[in-house]
């Protein structure tokens, strides 16, 4: 009879231990998120009644189409002598210049236009020539807002100082076409002359038989640190979900995965890889891709730091990149971009990260010399990629974790190399120690890896790691009851 009781004792303090302990998990474990809603209020589970959007106080202004398209780069030709800047007042201030001398009317007349290399010829002869250069093809139709005239593309706009003409150049189709301004654009040369100090040399390549412009000179940039910070599971529901919907939460250990009508949010919760899907009736047609800008200002608070960057027409996708001082970033997971698609008519899918860069540590910044882009250039020539297999050349941060703390991340200055649709870093694609020149560039990307992956498939990855977490803890559940309830019948007594 004592036996029975010793064993009696011992199967109630297991089970007081066993809820213990999933009691522990449910408050402390990230994918169920109960300790963020102690903090931040509970708006992710079930029949928790009408959400409240957190509010900063300040109306936001509605985005814009010079926000969605702005230029990457500014090229200036005086006499000849090609330099370029990233500066963002010039940016603006140019692209303000341009378009506001622009007719609400203007049209591309097809009887005008001209090839991009007679045109090159011609324009770089000119005392003062300017190009706005763009990450890729826009629709001439996000300028005009006028849907007659979406046939047109451009991604670089030129001008010739005092002259009320602007042109329209298409790198991929070979066409450039002028565009008759109500007057010249003003104030130019005194916004180049205010920002000198911020242009370096650049000289004229075809890279995939587009023209393009790399550095003729070294360039010394930061290495940049921030403090990481994650959005909330909490956050991104209040920004995505409509208040009024009940959210239903199929979250575990791997996966945090909410529902509600047409809408549904997954975070994996080890590289916080996001998807958020939203999808309309049949009698409506989901957002455009320009206003899903719109989308990334709801889950970015500093979305004037993104810039419309890819535009894929023929499947209906965009992407939004995360820019420093002018430099585009790069990373695994979507931590420096946004991808924005369409799969179905009425379904539009955003792809994103819960984690950001948002507070730089300045004090633990470093400086980094990178050498010249002609150099960089001819070195991958030697390594048999020619210019027509390089899509694009240019510096980017690259988005790397701290070695000085987990809360932190480094954004290291490095050139970035795009082929067969992918950014690598420049020592991923070659062996950096058989050219001494290059040398200040950082080995730390593996090789032959492009510097973007991501979960392609990241519902069954998330299904893949659930059933085999779920397999481990059922077991390791089962041995310990075992052993405590053998324990506790060879037991006479505590």
């Amino acid at each position: 009879m004592r036996a029975f009781w010793n064993r009696l004792v011992h199967i109630l303090l297991g089970t007081v231990v066993v809820v213990s302990m999933l009691v522990s998990l449910l408050i402390f474990h990230p994918s169920l998120s109960l300790m963020d809603d102690l903090v931040h209020g509970s708006d992710n589970t079930m029949n928790n009644g009408p959400r409240v959007t957190e509010q900063t106080g300040e109306q936001k202004e509605e985005p814009t189409l010079a926000d969605v398209t702005r230029p990457e780069r500014v090229i200036a030709s005086r006499n000849g002598v090609l330099q370029a800047t990233a500066n963002q007042e010039v940016l603006e201030q140019v692209m303000r210049a341009l378009t506001a001398q622009l007719p609400d009317d203007a049209t591309p007349n097809d009887k005008d236009k001209q090839s991009v290399s007679n045109y090159q010829t011609a324009m770089l002869n000119h005392a003062t020539y300017i190009e706005l250069e763009f990450p890729d093809n826009m629709d001439f139709s996000l300028l005009q807002q006028r849907a007659d005239v979406g046939k047109y593309h451009f991604n670089r706009l030129g001008y010739v100082s005092g002259e009320p003409i602007m042109y329209l150049i298409d790198d991929d189709k070979n066409e450039v076409y002028p565009l008759t301004l109500m007057q010249p654009a003003e104030k130019i040369d005194t916004t180049f002359s205010k920002h000198r100090g911020d242009f370096y040399g650049v000289e004229q390549v075809l890279l995939n038989n587009h023209v393009a412009y790399i550095e003729t000179e070294a360039r010394t940039l930061a290495t940049l640190r921030y403090m990481m910070e994650r959005q909330s599971n909490s956050k991104l529901l209040n920004a995505l979900f409509p208040a009024s919907e009940e959210i239903h939460d199929y979250s575990d250990t791997q996966m945090s995965r909410y529902f509600s009508g047409g809408h549904s949010l997954l975070v994996n919760n080890n590289d916080f890889q996001s998807e958020y899907r939203e999808e309309f009736e049949d009698s409506k047609q989901a957002p455009s891709l320009v206003d899903a800008y719109k989308y990334l200002q709801r889950i970015q608070p500093a979305n004037e730091t993104w810039l419309f960057t890819d535009n894929d027409q023929e499947h209906a996708t965009c992407t939004f990149r995360r820019y420093i001082d002018g430099i585009p970033v790069f990373g695994d997971h979507f931590v420096s971009r946004i991808n924005l698609s369409k799969p179905r008519e009425n379904t539009i899918q955003m792809q994103f990260s819960a984690l950001s860069a948002q507070t730089p540590v300045t004090d633990l910044a470093t400086e980094k010399t990178l050498p010249d882009g002609k150099t960089v250039l001819n070195a991958l020539n030697e390594q048999g990629y020619d210019n027509n297999a390089i899509q694009a050349l240019k510096i980017g941060y690259y988005w790397q974790s701290s070695a000085k703390s987990n809360r932190l991340i480094d954004l290291d200055p490095q050139w970035m190399v795009k082929v067969n649709g992918s950014y690598y870093a420049l020592d991923a694609l070659i062996d950096l120690s058989a050219y001494p020149a290059l040398k200040p560039i950082t080995q730390n990307i593996a090789k032959d890896t492009p510097l973007e992956q991501d979960d392609n498939d990241l519902t069954q990855a998330a299904l893949t790691a659930q059933n085999a977490a779920m397999q481990t803890q059922a077991m390791a559940m089962g041995t310990f009851l075992s052993h405590l309830i053998g324990k506790g019948g060879m037991t006479n007594g505590f």
